[in-house]
């Protein structure tokens, strides 16, 4: 029987494409702790697999970068995207509509991976992702701009999805964190940068650029990935549709009425009627889980309480870290009337926190294989940071926001990388993509919900504070605190009524991720740790054929 060998200086790599007969089912030391798959140091000369590894590295950062991005680089275009195709009452749908799919095909797209195999689908993600940017560039009105973000929103969801998984088939758990760092931070990065990009596309060239940009870098990607990475097929196994028709429903449903919540009111009948539609489909779908030969998502995960505090800690994470960190920028620019490339360099020190954090962390994972503090420490730390934040007024110094951010950022970076290392490590082989796929489908859900939930406390306490300082007069100012312009150019009295109210809505909301952040550190102590593998992925495949 064919095997794909992994080790040894002459033998071609996995991601050379090329199968061997000669593989032992027992990795080399060398593989498990510095073997050239795993990225350790490489032979005299950089060996081709070294090389390889690297080219898939980049592939799949470039492409994760873009993904996530993606969910945020139209905020600051919005108001000059709705100038030129006008629906400005359809405005809030050209980011849910990418959320939706994303977050749809984070969990399709792994199962998919899962079953047929991973480089196949992945080159599919970023394809559909780069032709979804290049039809949004194309747009000619707001309902085109929709159903293209849509289409990206799946190519998105994809990359995310399988992104991890694919380093779950190449290197094994006991030296993953390193590689699981420069995730966190990249996806920190994409995150706190995809307002500031926006503004400085918007302010110096067409909005379309927004959408353009994805195109080299997304055919590079490609191009990257489909000449370096090769891995094993997929165990062929019939597709759950009516399950995955389910999930879409759900998810569906939910998104449209969290964004809808906030937008008519959380009483319509719009808004209700999609969370019993909601509600309906889940139930419908865990149902049909337990009984599908191959389900979407196996209900047997949920018994592993490793996963289940992983996957617990993702959603409140996403729902407050992430979420979070955005309405600084908001700060700057509604209370500070700093221009959206300035509001976003001043969230930099998130970003730095996030990227120093998940590298360090990633490193000492891989050198001593333990995890289980990790998650603790970072919670603990994004906890101080919205305690801290709390405190916010209008007169708060730079400074302090900055220490806020980086403590912020530094609890991002060093919670997730273990967290991801501890869901694959948990999971069995056979389920990696949709194991690693579900812990980002709950953290993406986690940060679609905070976001939703958020604004909407955000706007009711301003409106309830505006209408307490102002009377009636600042009821009807609620329409345009969004907008820092118009707040710029009110009267003295007004204007300092205006960022006090924006400022005491922001502060609620830190002492909400505050108390979220307390619950993830609860919960974080109750992670049990077992030893790392020291086998890939494609080791463990090859050794039970």
């Amino acid at each position: 029987m064919l095997r794909y060998a992994t080790t040894g200086p002459d033998s071609m790599s996995i991601l050379e494409g090329t199968p061997k007969t000669a593989v032992s089912p027992a990795p080399s030391a060398a593989t498990s702790r510095g073997g050239s798959l795993a990225g350790g140091s490489p032979p005299p000369g950089l060996s081709r697999p070294a090389k390889s590894m690297r080219v898939v590295l980049l592939a799949l950062l470039i492409a994760t970068f873009l993904s996530a991005l993606d969910a945020s680089i139209v905020s600051t275009a919005m108001p000059t995207i709705v100038g030129k195709l006008g629906g400005f009452s359809k405005y809030t749908w050209v980011t849910t509509a990418y959320i939706v799919t994303q977050t749809i095909s984070t969990m399709l797209l792994g199962k998919l991976g899962d079953l047929f195999g991973r480089r196949g689908v992945f080159l599919w993600g970023i394809g559909i992702f780069v032709v979804g940017s290049a039809l949004c560039g194309l747009a000619q009105n707001m309902n085109q701009l929709i159903v293209f973000r849509g289409i990206q929103g799946i190519g998105g969801g994809g990359i995310f999805g399988l992104s991890f998984a694919i380093i779950g088939d190449l290197v094994p758990p006991a030296t993953r964190g390193k590689y699981f760092g420069f995730f966190t931070s990249t996806f920190a990065l994409a995150n706190i940068a995809g307002p500031l990009v926006g503004g400085v596309i918007v302010d110096h060239t067409s909005w379309r650029w927004i959408f353009y940009v994805n195109l080299p870098l997304g055919i590079l990607a490609l191009a990257m990935a489909a000449s370096a990475l090769h891995l094993p097929p997929g165990r062929r196994a019939p597709i759950d549709f009516a399950g995955a028709g389910l999930l879409i429903a759900a998810i569906t449903a939910f998104m449209v009425a969290l964004e809808q919540g906030d937008q008519q009111g959380w009483s319509s009948a719009f808004t209700v009627v999609m969370f019993v539609v909601a509600l309906v489909a889940t139930v419908g779908f865990i149902v049909r889980e337990k009984r599908a030969p191959e389900p979407i998502l196996p209900m047997h995960l949920f018994k592993n309480d490793i996963l289940r505090t992983a996957y617990l800690m993702a959603f409140l994470l996403g729902s407050t870290v992430m979420a979070v960190g955005l309405f600084f920028a908001l700060f700057f620019q509604d209370v500070g009337f700093n221009s959206p490339t300035r509001a976003g360099l001043m969230t930099f020190p998130m970003m730095f926190g996030a990227t120093i954090a998940s590298i360090i962390v990633g490193r000492r994972i891989s050198s001593k294989g333990r995890y289980r503090i990790f998650p603790i420490i970072g919670a603990s730390m994004a906890m101080v940071a919205c305690i801290l934040a709390s405190r916010i007024t209008v007169n708060s110094s730079y400074p302090f926001l900055a220490l806020s951010l980086a403590l912020l950022g530094l609890g991002l970076g060093t919670s997730m990388p273990p967290l991801s290392i501890a869901v694959q490590n948990a999971g069995d082989q056979s389920d990696i993509g949709v194991v690693t796929a579900s812990w980002n489908f709950f953290r993406t859900l986690g940060s679609a919900v905070g976001l939703a939930v958020n604004g909407a406390m955000l706007t009711m306490i301003i409106g309830s504070q505006l209408r307490h300082k102002l009377g009636a007069a600042g009821g009807r100012l609620s329409n345009v605190v969004r907008d820092p312009r118009s707040i710029k150019a009110m009267a003295d009295s007004t204007r300092r009524a205006v960022q006090e109210s924006i400022t005491t809505g922001i502060s609620r909301i830190f002492l909400l991720g505050a108390a979220l952040t307390l619950l993830s550190v609860l919960v974080s102590f109750t992670m049990r740790e077992i030893p790392l593998r020291q086998q890939s992925g494609v080791e463990l495949r090859a050794a039970m054929e």
